[in-house]
């Protein structure tokens, strides 16, 4: 969660550059607004993510206690981690926000959100992600019978993936101006779209192709119908990430539009374990 090295010659990012940025569209054709008394920040966002997460927790967990599933004990574990950790994750980035980032800019560990989000990279989301989502594989393993040791290689494959993309991304990333804005608490997302929009470079996408296939093959092979869900998610994750780092979207859409996948496949997919059992 440290800075990212950045090659000379790409330039630096200053988001004073625009003061008012273009509508925000997320998944090319749907516009991201908020009530006009409610900016558009990535503090609001996040809230709003959190919000909506504990939400479906809350029904999630009122169905699970009445249905009462025959769940053993790693399938059990597996999805409760999957279920609580995304609420951590968001409540992770408000924290580093209220707190303006964690350790210090020149030691070994610096994690501010603010920063991450403004240069083009995530690692708390995909730290999250390391976790939920190998849970969430691991359980669908479990759920079709799978031994618990195939389970867990499955998670490591997911895990193995998101190392690589998380990598990726921090490649495209570039540096910014921060000295000028180190004091502000919140960011407007349209605002560094725009300026994301007019900085831009390209990152090799061969890694994520292999990952795309390395999603693929081991559910195809499987063939239960939660295994081809979760490869749809996979490829949603993946296909995201290739829009970005062939710059045909700004970090900004990538990481909304990465907060809504997961969002949608990971209640999906929970939800379902329920009624497999």
């Amino acid at each position: 969660m440290d800075t990212v090295d950045i090659e000379e010659g790409k330039g630096l990012l200053n988001p004073h550059e625009c003061e008012s940025g273009d509508t925000l569209r997320v998944f090319i054709f749907f516009p991201l607004k908020f009530p006009k008394n409610i900016p558009l920040t990535l503090f609001n966002w996040k809230k709003f993510m959190i919000v909506a997460w504990g939400i479906q927790l809350m029904f999630f967990v009122s169905l699970a206690g009445l249905v009462k599933p025959m769940w053993t004990f790693y399938t059990k574990l597996a999805i409760i981690t999957a279920a609580v950790a995304p609420l951590v994750g968001y409540c992770m980035v408000l924290l580093n926000m209220f707190n303006g980032g964690w350790g210090r800019e020149n030691s070994r560990f610096w994690c501010h959100m603010r920063i991450m989000y403004m240069a083009g990279y995530n690692s708390i989301r995909w730290g999250i992600s390391s976790v939920v989502d190998p849970c969430i594989t691991i359980a669908a393993c479990l759920v079709t019978g799978d031994s618990v040791t195939n389970s867990i290689r499955a998670g490591i494959c997911v895990v193995y993936c998101y190392y690589i993309l998380a990598e990726k991304e921090r490649q495209k990333a570039q540096a910014i101006e921060w000295d000028k804005f180190k004091n502000d608490f919140d960011v407007a997302l349209e605002n560094v779209n725009d300026v994301q929009q007019r900085h831009r470079i390209n990152v090799p996408i061969e890694p994520i192709i292999f990952c795309i296939t390395f999603n693929i093959i081991p559910w195809v092979v499987a063939g239960s119908n939660i295994g081809f869900f979760i490869m749809i998610y996979g490829l949603a994750i993946c296909t995201n990430a290739y829009r970005y780092c062939s710059s045909s979207q700004t970090f900004v859409v990538t990481d909304t539009q990465y907060d809504i996948i997961q969002c949608i496949f990971r209640t999906g997919i929970l939800w379902s374990f329920i009624w497999l059992v």
